[in-house]
């Protein structure tokens, strides 16, 4: 077996009882659909005959029973096949987020967001079809293939003899259509999910195309896509057409060479009328089977190219998979934070971090400065294991981090990011994501500690007023102390924070860093920054550059001795002089004039 296969397989392992009872109405639903020649055999050669009307009541009789019991039956392995579909669309959503879940932030950095939401809709929905319809459909058309063929011997072996050898005419055409239908199987599932992704991206950032005046620009990108994806389409649809063809005419090369050779063993009085009426009907029944067979080969080749990308999640990243070592923090863990010689880059090219060690004791408030792209907001990313250092060792505690539990680690230290998450529902929803048992007391706490009670007082419902998608309706400032609040409810007793007040003015920056002291008593707290009044508000300051600490210490002492936290601080002392050109802060946000009345 395929790995896809085997995959399969094991996904439908909790279906198995469903599946072999489906498998039970299937054989007796072949074996119904038999009789119906048979009975219409009767009908030709002794009830007519015999011009008996009780005889050919009967036979009606029998025919309509045996065709409504044979209906029933189907309509029930239909049925079967239904709930086996859902089960396996649930089970395979669930264990695909998952799985996403536990992937780190190198592979959702490099993955589009509707190329995912392409495999876990339209990806899982045809592999399930395949558990719940292909796969019960295939082992039916076996099932019925293999009692006509015996029932045909049965009746008239010669006839079976003209008929046979077409079967494994039928094998080979189709083994040497298959690669070409895997192949434009791929092509389209690989296009669509590019289309989906630009879709997504497209209208999430329409506002911005609007601005820019480009939004003819991305239209034709996506009328190429699509155009593309028609290719692909019609592709796939010729050659499958062409594989019916010939197939068809297998099928047709069966059917005139049974009434011509029937046909003359009715002249020779060999055969019956009726028999060979009923040989035919069995023809087109093992036929059937060949028909559909034609069309299982393509769909089988879709969802093979489906179970493909829904498997690449896990294949392309195994070293961001990494197993869990699961030994849970101690809950009277120090909080201390050091790093060890850490080396880490984003892409083989260029090291971010180079060798870099600090270390940051319990309960000290430390700042981290430095120009942009020399690391400083990889420092959170690695000590939360968003993503994991190439080299060294990140301490917490004096335990290393890659021997606990992800999920023990950010219950202890937590990292409020420079452009922070909101969700589409109310300010209260969102915070509880930070604890879900927060009290009212503790909402209120922690919106008192970051200002966020004055957003709260212009806001119709309070804590209950929708926020919108990703939150939309609040500014950056507002998004960035809800965020803190969020985070502050989680009680870290390890807190970084990346440009926390970028988005604030002055006096309520100042407020926030109150707010901030008064929570991080008896807690660590690393404030990554630009703005003087949060550099000079810290206990200790470490500066940046080039991805390792070229020193730390107090301001004072540093602006006499470490030439780049000189060049630091002359680039803020030189933006008060150029009024008529803004600095820009790496959130995207003016902060000439609070650096001007620091």
């Amino acid at each position: 077996m395929s790995s896809e296969w085997k995959w399969l397989a094991r996904q439908t392992r909790p279906v198995l009882p469903l599946l072999i009872l489906n498998l039970v109405f299937i054989v007796v639903g072949s074996a119904l659909t038999l009789l119906d020649p048979l009975v219409i055999r009767w009908l030709i050669d002794v009830a007519l005959p015999e011009r008996d009307l009780r005889l050919v009541l009967l036979g009606t009789l029998v025919f309509c029973a045996v065709y409504l019991v044979s209906v029933i039956v189907s309509y029930l392995a239909s049925f079967i096949s239904c709930v086996v579909s859902q089960k396996l669309i649930f089970q395979i959503r669930i264990s695909l987020l998952r799985r996403i879940q536990t992937l780190g932030a190198k592979y959702h950095g490099n993955s589009k967001v509707g190329e995912m939401l392409y495999r876990i809709e339209q990806d899982v929905d045809r592999v399930a079809e395949l558990g719940g319809d292909i796969l019960p459909l295939a082992i039916q058309m076996v099932i019925m293939g293999l009692m006509v063929l015996v029932t045909m011997g049965v009746l008239n072996w010669h006839l079976t003899l003209v008929v046979a050898p077409l079967l494994p005419l039928f094998y080979v055409l189709q083994h040497r259509c298959a690669i070409s239908l895997k192949d434009a199987a791929d092509n389209v599932q690989n296009q669509s999910g590019k289309i989906s992704s630009f879709l997504q991206e497209h209208l999430a950032s329409m506002l911005q195309l609007q601005l820019l005046n480009r939004t003819n620009t991305r239209g034709r990108k996506f009328a190429r896509l699509a155009a593309e994806g028609a290719r692909f389409q019609i592709n796939q649809r010729a050659t499958e057409m062409s594989f019916s063809v010939a197939s068809i005419s297998v099928i047709v090369l069966g059917m005139g060479a049974i009434l011509g050779y029937g046909g003359y063993e009715v002249t020779r009085s060999t055969l019956t009328v009726g028999g060979l009426v009923a040989f035919y009907g069995y023809v087109f029944r093992l036929f059937v089977p060949v028909s559909v067979a034609i069309d299982l080969q393509a769909r089988l080749q879709r969802v093979g190219a489906s179970i493909r990308r829904i498997q690449e999640i896990a294949k392309d990243n195994p070293q961001i998979v990494r197993r869990e070592c699961m030994r849970p923090l101690r809950c009277d863990t120090k909080p201390e934070l050091e790093f060890r010689s850490v080396w880490f880059c984003y892409s083989a090219e260029k090291p971010v971090l180079r060798d870099m060690s600090f270390r940051v004791d319990a309960g000290e408030t430390v700042a981290v400065v430095g120009l942009n792209g020399s690391g400083k907001s990889t420092i959170g990313l690695l000590a939360t294991r968003l993503f994991d250092s190439d080299a060294g060792k990140i301490l917490v505690g004096g335990q290393d981090i890659q021997r606990v539990g992800r999920r023990s680690l950010r219950a202890l230290l937590t990292l409020v990011p420079q452009e922070p998450i909101l969700f589409d529902g109310t300010v209260r929803e969102n915070l509880l994501y930070g604890n879900p048992r927060a009290t009212e007391k503790d909402l209120e706490t922690v919106s008192a500690l970051t200002q966020l009670d004055r957003v709260l007082l212009k806001l119709p419902k309070g804590l209950d007023e929708p926020l919108g998608p990703s939150g939309g309706r609040l500014s950056g400032g507002e998004k960035k102390r809800l965020a803190l609040a969020r985070s502050l409810l989680q009680q870290p007793r390890i807190l970084i924070v990346d440009e926390i007040t970028s988005a604030l003015d002055g006096p309520a920056a100042a407020g926030l860093l109150q707010g901030l002291e008064l929570f991080c008593q008896a807690r660590t707290l690393v404030v990554i920054s630009h703005r003087p009044a949060t550099i000079l508000w810290a206990n200790r300051i470490l500066v940046v550059a080039n991805g390792a600490i070229a020193d730390s210490g107090k301001h004072d002492e540093m602006i006499l001795r470490c030439q780049a936290y000189q060049r630091i601080w002359e680039c803020q002392d030189r933006v008060p002089s150029i009024r008529s050109q803004p600095v820009l802060g790496t959130s995207g946000t003016t902060e000439s004039a609070e650096i001007s009345a620091s």
